[in-house]
């Protein structure tokens, strides 16, 4: 790096190697963490580094400007950042003022020198050594660190409780970390050794620095307490703590094996590097506010410096639903499954992620504990009711996400079965464009409340009526009344359904019947044997069905070729009794020689009547 670039870098002091107990902490680098980095430039400035910025965001650092004095020297001035607008101002009589910290109550520490070295001044004495101060308001407080040089205690950081951490240097050459507390000066010395530096502290009075480490490498430090951990950037030369903001998050800048000063944020033993796009010679990390915006400055190709911003990447949730409603459940029993997709759509990832379901409901992801900037992942959600009546919940997701927690509403029916019984009607043989009996349903409510009821057949020839009245009351039941009027001949089936809110709607009921003839007569020939012309033969037999459910009054007349030569009786007297069959005999007397033929008709009155018979003969 050129002298142009080193010459704005904090001062680093060398120290001897110093002995000392050092608390060892396992560290990790990670580039996890996004940031959005934004420059900060001062309006004719020829370089701006950024130092400090507080909890509203009102950012300090430096600026130096043109002309430059007789040894080519620009003057530097103090810049304050705040909501987009520079305010800008100089330690009186000093010809460099940097600004170093500010805390929420806007208060600024830094150091001022004087333009030339081998004179006294104002931030000066004659070694040139610069003089930190305090400033409220329009007012400047100095500080000076008891036994050390005159004007060489500078100030690097603030608190809200206005306590002040710098460096001193003694007579000897030696510089030491202090702690300005309530107008008493503490050093801050960590290991012992003969050199260290404080540069930031937080509301909690924690402080980190560095200290030199054999031949004066630097080693940066978080003092906590009593107790102290090594901040090392892994496989670098050296590192520098710079800021720490109240979550012990701290932000510095190591050198690498390359030569090149890079920044870095640390959290709890983990490293993220910090790197401004353009920051192609170099980027310095510097302070670090509660909500994880980062200050510093970079180095460009043209070895120019200037401040930048870096606003942590932030996760964001989007979900596919904010609710899911659930169809009517039996209760026990676990429904299909509904998903919602868990979208971040954040620069950042969401983590650590949590997922948790209340009441009746359970979810199942594959979103694990973190869901990358941009990526998706399911929740499964399932329903399954430990009582009836309508049942609420939620899927509760935490994260870090702005507005976490996010919920996904959830809502279901817990319903019992309703029992329809018995399960299948069958009605027999039934006279075709008849009504049969009526056959019963019995249909149950187990519901603790009212059953809303719809009841259908899906054939027309069978039909129902029923006492349900279109509602069963709770714990009810009601009858269903079934008849089969087939309107064909041959066996029909149908379904009987009741739809409701009970979960197992529709319950059904199978319906089964034959329709057959009204009156029905077998067999339907007969054939007698040879028989002598003029003789009888021995009578054969018919049988005539009447499936009605009314007596079927008949009569016997013959039709055809020879009617004469065939005679019949019945053993009924002319009437089939409902549901009944009659015996009809029938006799051949051949009048002449050769085939005999007729046909018996049975009159009545059934839908198919007459029924007939063919009657076949020959006479010998």
């Amino acid at each position: 790096m050129s002298y142009k670039v080193m010459t704005y870098l904090r001062r680093i002091q060398t120290m001897a190697a110093i002995a000392c107990a050092v608390c060892i902490v396992s560290v990790t680098t990670s580039r996890a963490q996004s940031y959005t980095f934004t420059a900060i430039d001062v309006p004719g400035a020829s370089s701006t580094f950024a130092e400090g910025i507080n909890n509203q965001g009102q950012i300090v650092g430096a600026y130096s400007y043109p002309p430059a004095d007789q040894d080519g020297h620009q003057a530097r001035n103090v810049f304050v950042l705040t909501n987009g607008s520079f305010s800008t101002f100089g330690y009186p009589g000093a010809y460099y003022s940097i600004g170093y910290g500010i805390n929420n109550a806007g208060q600024i520490v830094g150091i001022c020198q004087a333009e030339y070295y081998g004179t006294f001044g104002p931030c000066q004495d004659f070694y040139g050594i610069a003089e930190g101060w305090v400033k409220t308001g329009g007012s400047y407080a100095t500080v000076s660190f008891p036994g050390a040089i005159s004007y060489a205690t500078n100030a690097t950081g603030i608190n809200d409780s206005g306590q002040v951490v710098g460096q001193y240097e003694l007579p000897s050459g030696s510089a030491y970390g202090y702690l300005l507390s309530g107008g008493s000066y503490t050093t801050v010395n960590p290991f012992g050794g003969v050199g260290s530096t404080a540069n930031g502290i937080n509301n909690a009075g924690d402080i980190v620095g560095f200290y030199c480490q054999g031949n004066c490498t630097q080693v940066g430090f978080l003092q906590s307490g009593g107790n102290v951990t090594t901040i090392t950037y892994p496989g670098a030369s050296s590192t520098v703590a710079v800021g720490i903001n109240n979550s012990d998050e701290v932000v510095g800048y190591y050198l690498s094996a390359a030569g090149l000063y890079q920044g870095f944020l640390w959290q709890a033993g983990t490293f993220v590097l910090l790197s401004d796009p353009l920051g192609v010679k170099g980027t310095i990390a510097t302070g670090i506010n509660d909500a994880g915006q980062i200050v510093g400055y970079y180095v460009d190709v043209s070895d120019v410096l200037h401040g930048f911003v870096a606003s942590p990447g932030a996760p964001a949730v989007s979900l596919s639903s904010a609710s899911l409603t659930f169809g009517p459940q039996e209760v026990g029993s676990t429904s299909a499954s509904q998903t919602v997709t868990l979208t971040n759509t954040g620069t950042a990832a969401l983590s650590p992620l949590t997922i948790v379901p209340s009441g009746d409901f359970s979810q199942f992801n594959t979103c694990g504990n973190s869901v990358a900037a941009g990526a998706n992942c399911p929740i499964s959600v399932t329903f399954t009711p430990t009582t009836f009546g309508t049942r609420t919940g939620a899927i509760t997701i935490t994260d870090n996400a702005a507005n976490s927690p996010q919920t996904i509403k959830l809502s279901g029916l817990g319903l019992l079965p309703a029992v329809l019984s018995p399960s299948a009607l069958t009605f027999g043989n039934q006279a075709e464009n008849t009504t049969s009996a009526a056959q019963t349903l019995t249909l149950t409510n187990t519901q603790p409340a009212a059953l809303a009821v719809s009841i259908s057949t899906s054939s027309g020839d069978f039909a129902q009526t029923n006492t349900c009245g279109g509602s069963v009351p709770a714990r009810g039941k009601c009858t269903i009344s079934v008849t089969f009027t087939p309107s064909i001949l041959g066996l029909e089936t149908g379904t009987l359904s009741v739809t409701d809110l009970a979960s197992n709607s529709p319950q059904t009921a199978m319906l089964a019947g034959r329709g057959v003839a009204q009156a029905a007569v077998a067999p339907s020939a007969l054939r007698f044997a040879a028989q002598t012309v003029g003789s009888t033969s021995a009578a054969s037999t018919l049988m005539l069905t009447n499936n009605l459910s009314t007596t079927l009054p008949f009569s016997i007349t013959f039709t055809g070729a020879n009617p004469g030569d065939f005679a019949g009786t019945n053993a009924c007297g002319g009437i089939v009794a409902a549901k009944s069959t009659c015996t009809i005999s029938v006799t051949f007397t051949p009048a002449a020689t050769g085939t005999r033929t007729a046909i018996l008709n049975l009159n009545d009155s059934a839908n198919n009547s007459p029924q007939i018979v063919t009657l076949n003969g020959t006479g010998q």
